[in-house]
């Protein structure tokens, strides 16, 4: 890569701070530089998130306020991409999961385990700016369904189905994927 500009709050605090910064990477990038930006929620927005989180509930969970604390950042860098694109500067925003920010679970006190940066250095490569949201990860967790094995089934089935396959008969019997227990196909 070569260079990171890191923009905080107060830097990014209104459209036209968030203009300014634009000019500003604009100016690296055709000097030839290889440049990505990392940004952080406008202003007091995360204080405006907090307040409003506070407004529906005391007993707020974790994992869904780093959800909605989230969205300060993921405001920033949509415009900050959409500001350096409309100085030709061609720009893709990147949230901390797009970025390969892997992270562990201990919500809003979040450690990093990995990042596998693939996507933003494919960025750079194609000659594009990555503007990557700051304060943001993707917790590594086994997910709840086994949803790609049960696709990947199912994708099989339908490559290997044919008219004189038992699948066909009336009475076939598979277990539900929700239940266990057999269920008519």
């Amino acid at each position: 890569m070569g260079v990171v500009h890191k923009y905080g709050g107060s830097s990014v605090a209104t459209p036209a701070h968030i203009r300014a910064v634009a000019a500003r990477v604009a100016r690296a990038y055709q000097q030839g530089e290889k440049i990505a930006v990392v940004a952080s929620a406008m202003g007091k927005s995360t204080d405006q998130l907090i307040a409003l989180a506070s407004q529906v509930g005391e007993n707020i969970c974790p994992r869904e306020m780093d959800a909605l604390m989230a969205t300060g950042e993921q405001k920033t860098i949509s415009l900050l991409a959409m500001a350096l694109q409309n100085l030709g500067v061609p720009a893709m925003s990147f949230t901390g999961a797009q970025c390969g920010m892997l992270t562990n679970t201990n919500h809003s006190r979040a450690k990093i385990l990995q990042i596998k940066a693939d996507a933003v250095e494919a960025c750079v490569a194609a000659g594009k700016v990555p503007v990557v949201a700051g304060f943001q990860g993707a917790a590594r967790i086994p997910p709840p369904w086994p949803w790609p094995r049960l696709w990947a089934g199912i994708a099989r089935s339908i490559r290997t189905w044919t008219p004189s396959s038992p699948q066909t008969r009336a009475n076939a019997r598979a277990p539900s994927p929700c239940t266990g227990s057999p269920t008519r196909r």
